[in-house]
């Protein structure tokens, strides 16, 4: 994940994965590509299947990413995208270029389609890149898409965390290889690889990790505890954070369906993330604060101007986030979930404020009896971490000279309380309210209660 801040810290690796409920959803139902996918070769085919939905059209969008190498060359390219219909007749092609480092983009629309039909479209590049090396990457979009997948032995994306959908058939060993045939200049040697399965019902497997020997990655991932028929899903980071995101190529080699689906919302291309972090009255707030992403890395962040924001290099969504704000302070949300349209930012605003101190306030006596009309000594005992108030003595039946020796606005713990109900009634309720403020100034309000009863029944 690229962030665009003053200073970073590396803090500790950690593995954090917040519950379902803690998700930020967003209304975007387009199917897209992982941010960035990348031919390993210097030519050759993506062929990419999207099945309509019931929206009568279908907008297919290709996008392509012009960067530069380590010495400044820029990596100028072709790619065109040639649409075919379910019987085979080629309705489209797209054509996208860039000679200067940037995102460049077109699409077409096909309409009317039918729920079920499914297109082809394939990838290549209209010009064979001479170096394998080649830094650009292509990003896909299915507006009006119930369902895409790529069938291709070209399952190349860049390096970062991308989350794979994958149908196992009845017995089907899942077999899922994970390699990248090409040797890195400054290669680092070895591969750490991450991965996580979420079962068909929802259920997300303990995360694995281990590191595949290199130079040169070819391993096969081990396969889920308890696997069963079904739309299995596979979180998979390769490398560290700190890492250079080197890419990889991902194939199923079992069962009938050896395709790799995307989900909808899946980030793609100008896709991010930004948290705002304000205080209670809504100005930035600008001391560090810690970030536990959900799949494996532990940050602490300088905050510049109270804003943290992704830009999603290599990076796709959903992320689950978790806040540490500084000692004595809280965040409101503590937790939450990039899960970002396939264009666009998704954007969450974070107060950080002063912890509430704790309190807790007992009464003796709680009972007063019998109900003489006389006063009544009662004590407060009182613990907390922050100074303390009684704030107010209120009676379920109101009086006069029912209370006496309270000093409101002090720590009074002793005073004394009339011990009367009426009688029709079903006895008399003293609240005593008391509250404790922190040097940082919040409060915390405890109310604590002396009944008098109408009898001693029970």
């Amino acid at each position: 994940m690229h962030a665009k801040f003053a200073a970073r810290t590396i803090a500790a690796l950690a593995l954090v994965l917040l519950p379902a409920a803690a998700r930020v959803s967003a209304a975007d139902n387009c199917l897209c590509t992982t941010h960035r996918l990348a031919f390993r070769t210097s030519d050759g085919n993506h062929n990419w299947f999207v099945t309509a939905d019931a929206s009568a059209s279908l907008k297919v969008t290709l996008a392509i990413e012009i960067t530069t190498t380590n010495t400044g060359e820029i990596n100028h390219d072709h790619l065109n995208a040639s649409i075919y219909s379910p019987a085979g007749a080629l309705l489209h092609t797209i054509h996208v270029e860039g000679h200067v480092p940037g995102w460049f983009r077109q699409d077409v629309t096909i309409a009317p389609t039918s729920p079920g039909d499914v297109y082809r479209v394939e990838i290549h590049r209209a010009t064979p890149h001479p170096t394998p090396f080649h830094a650009s990457g292509y990003y896909l979009r299915f507006d009006g898409g119930a369902d895409a997948a790529i069938d291709s032995p070209l399952r190349a994306v860049g390096g970062g965390r991308t989350t794979w959908t994958l149908h196992a058939d009845a017995g089907d060993a899942m077999g899922v290889r994970l390699f990248d045939p090409l040797t890195y200049p400054n290669d680092p040697g070895d591969y750490p690889v991450m991965y996580q399965w979420i079962s068909p019902s929802g259920v997300a497997q303990p995360i694995g990790s281990y590191t595949v020997p290199g130079p040169g990655m070819d391993t096969v991932l081990p396969p889920p505890a308890g696997l069963v028929p079904g739309k299995w899903q596979l979180r998979l980071q390769t490398l560290s954070f700190a890492g250079p995101g080197w890419g990889y190529v991902i194939e199923k080699t079992t069962g009938t369906d050896r395709r790799l689906h995307v989900e909808p919302g899946q980030a793609g291309r100008g896709n991010g993330g930004r948290i705002r972090f304000v205080d209670e009255s809504g100005a930035p707030f600008t001391e560090p604060v810690a970030f536990t992403f959900g799949f494996g890395e532990s940050f602490t962040f300088m905050i510049p101007g109270g804003l943290f924001e992704t830009t999603n290099g290599t990076d796709t969504f959903p992320i689950p986030v978790l806040i540490t704000p500084p000692p004595g302070m809280v965040a409101t949300p503590s937790s939450l979930v990039f899960n970002s349209p396939c264009d666009g930012f998704s954007e969450q605003t974070v107060v950080i404020s002063a912890a509430p101190p704790s309190l807790t306030v007992s009464l003796s006596p709680n009972v007063l009896w019998p109900p003489n009309n006389k006063l009544a000594a009662i004590e407060a005992t009182i613990v907390s971490d922050a100074s303390v108030e009684l704030v107010s003595i209120v009676s379920s039946e109101p009086g006069t000279d029912d209370v006496a020796g309270a000093a409101f606005g002090t720590d009074d713990r002793a005073f004394q309380l009339r011990a009367t109900r009426g009688g029709g009634g079903s006895g008399r309720t003293y609240a005593v309210t008391y509250r404790a403020t922190s040097a940082a100034g919040a409060s915390t309000t405890v109310t604590a209660t002396v009944v008098v009863p109408h009898d001693q029944r029970k």
